[in-house]
């Protein structure tokens, strides 16, 4: 898995939507609302940065 830096994700509605979004793009996840960072499958990176953009989150790689 690789890990995305999303430092707007400050509550458990963030956290609620961004799940909902890789649930329906099938994509296996891993969210840390304290650390403030998703850990997604490794071939689907780019994806989950879309989706996170398309949600108003900049995700970065770490």
């Amino acid at each position: 898995m690789k890990t995305l830096k999303v430092e707007q994700m400050h509550c458990i509605n963030c956290v609620n939507r961004i799940s909902s979004a890789f649930k329906t793009e099938k994509i296996g996840f891993e969210i840390s609302l304290e650390n403030r960072i998703v850990r997604v499958d490794d071939g689907k990176v780019n994806l989950a940065i879309e989706l996170l953009d398309d949600l108003g989150f900049d995700a970065v790689l770490e």
